[in-house]
């Protein structure tokens, strides 16, 4: 804009920064609850889910000294700490496990950990800004998911070529269609449980620190260290279904290390559980979120 002041169809000012239009005194937006009048809205609002998750990878990454490699490493520690549980776990009998074995299972709980964790905070972080849109305010969860999958991505595919260095991955022909399905299921319900646990923090501050543990113990409760095939079979498709993730793991081991076709009762089950967490979160979301930005 020639007169310095910035364009309301524009989600970025001139610095970058998210430009918003602030809405008449004592509106309350309400937003809507259909399936189709839901997709209309998110649609509309994506140049401001675009603008934020921008700005947050900006923020993240402007002035460091090793840029997006930090995304690198935030799957590389722990890969290595789990490695060294590894060798451990085989000279005490426990069964051997490859790189290949953990990094695939480690990368789309990296993913789920931190959309879930960033989410979580997401409407008390930008509650200046929350409080000021027109749009749908459920892309200020939703775009650290979007975040958390570039951080996710830069991780995968620097493990994965070590571990094809390595010798360590045996991709079956059903990847081309099993992995884009998986990593569907992991991104809902990365988007259900970032939009629901937003609520929850929001309404409820005492979620931030219960978020926190608990997903802390899932890096154990997932099977990460261990394979789903371990879990009684009585009780595995319930445990898929209460964690997706586990579901996850479990089909990208089979196409990619085994090289074997993919569970169909555990794929049924996990984007059943998927899509059932983001229809939880997108339906509790919008019936709490009025109450939960006046409280915010």
């Amino acid at each position: 804009m020639t007169d310095g002041t910035a364009d309301p169809t524009d989600p970025t000012d001139p610095t970058g920064h998210v430009a918003v239009a602030a809405p008449a005194a004592n509106t309350r937006f309400r937003l809507p609850l259909g399936p189709a009048a839901t997709v209309r809205s998110l649609w509309s609002s994506r140049r401001l889910l675009g603008a934020l998750a921008g700005r947050q990878l900006r923020v993240r990454y402007t002035h460091t000294l090793l840029g997006p490699l930090w995304a690198l490493l935030s799957i590389a520690v722990p890969l290595v700490v789990l490695l060294v549980l590894r060798s451990r776990l085989a000279a005490a009998g426990g069964a051997a496990r490859s790189l290949a074995f953990l990094a695939v299972a480690l990368v789309p709980w990296s993913f789920f950990a931190a959309a879930a964790s960033a989410g979580a905070t997401s409407l008390l972080t930008d509650s200046s800004v929350v409080t000021r849109v027109r749009e749908d305010r459920a892309v200020f969860p939703l775009s650290r998911v979007v975040v958390a999958a570039v951080d996710a991505a830069i991780g995968a595919v620097a493990v994965l070529v070590v571990a094809g260095v390595r010798r360590e991955l045996h991709v079956s022909a059903w990847a081309l269609v099993a992995v884009p399905v998986l990593l569907a299921a992991a991104a809902a319900a990365a988007a259900g449980a970032a939009l629901l646990l937003s609520i929850l923090v929001a309404l409820v501050r005492d979620a931030r620190h219960v978020t926190t543990l608990v997903l802390q113990f899932g890096l154990f409760f997932n099977p990460i260290l261990f394979s789903l095939r371990e879990v009684p079979a009585r009780l595995r498709l319930p445990y898929v279904a209460v964690d997706p993730i586990a579901g996850v793991i479990d089909g990208l081991r089979a196409v990619l290390v085994s090289g074997t076709a993919p569970s169909v009762k555990v794929t049924a089950v996990t984007l059943a559980s998927s899509a059932g967490l983001l229809v939880v979160g997108l339906v509790a979301f919008r019936r709490a979120v009025p109450r939960a930005i006046d409280v915010a």
